[in-house]
């Protein structure tokens, strides 16, 4: 059974960012957790692209957030997050041709 969101924060939180930013809100829905091959490499893929982008602020991930199942990511602009999720250099981009390839072969296990 799916668990509820936990509540919102009370506090506000800002920021000052000279020029642009980009949000990208990533999210993985089980549709049936059964299939646990179609989706468990896509779970365990994230905290290593996480720790990559940790480590290279240079990429442009500027912080995350969790809220429920979603990962909230704020980037230093648009092009860094384009750059980073094409680029066969980093853990991307395999990871995501991989999830595509299960989710084809899982028929709407994952989305």
């Amino acid at each position: 059974m799916p668990q509820p969101a936990p509540p919102h924060s009370p506090r506000r939180l800002t920021a000052e960012v000279d020029g642009t930013f980009a949000v990208f809100l990533i999210g993985m829905r089980i549709n049936q957790p059964w299939k646990v091959w179609a989706w468990l490499p896509v779970v365990l893929a994230m905290p290593r692209m996480l720790r990559e982008l940790g480590e290279r602020p240079d990429l442009g991930l500027l912080a995350t957030q969790m809220q429920g199942g979603l990962l909230v990511q704020y980037w230093r602009d648009v092009q860094s997050l384009n750059a980073y999720a094409r680029s066969r250099d980093h853990a991307h981009l395999p990871a995501w041709r991989e999830f595509n390839h299960r989710a084809r072969r899982a028929r709407g296990a994952v989305g």
